[in-house]
């Protein structure tokens, strides 16, 4: 399957936990190009200098949170944007909701379920076919 078109800009300040939810999105589909950033401020000049299909965008960073960088982007438009969290408070989650957020990724949940939904999210964006 061809997914060259395909992008998923992946925001967060933990390098290891960034690797590894690529890995996942890599086992998914190894055709999808993931653009990677450390912070919110990376992410906005990122976001807003090209089109992105997903956005993994972690909620607490130094310098700007992820909250603050997605109320930066030119319009988020066709991209779907996922929040990561350590610890999500409610308030958080209202915001980043409130902001055009669909869902959540917990850093805290199995790898199992964090590849549910991340295909969730390919899946609908990108007519992936469905994993038996």
């Amino acid at each position: 399957m061809e997914n060259q078109n395909i992008s998923v800009l992946l925001v967060d300040d933990d390098s290891i936990f960034r690797r590894f939810l690529a890995h996942r999105i890599k086992n998914i589909s190894p055709d999808i190009e993931i653009v990677e950033a450390d912070d919110g401020l990376k992410a906005i000049e990122l976001f807003n200098s090209r089109k992105f299909n997903v956005v993994l965008l972690d909620i607490f960073m130094p310098n700007c949170d992820g909250p603050e960088a997605l109320a930066k982007f030119r319009s988020s438009g066709e991209a779907k944007i996922i929040f990561i969290t350590a610890g999500p408070s409610e308030k958080s989650l209202e915001q980043a909701i409130a902001l055009g957020a669909s869902n959540y990724i917990s850093k805290s949940t199995s790898k199992e379920n964090i590849d549910i939904l991340l295909r969730a999210a390919l899946d609908r964006r990108l007519n992936l076919p469905r994993k038996q």
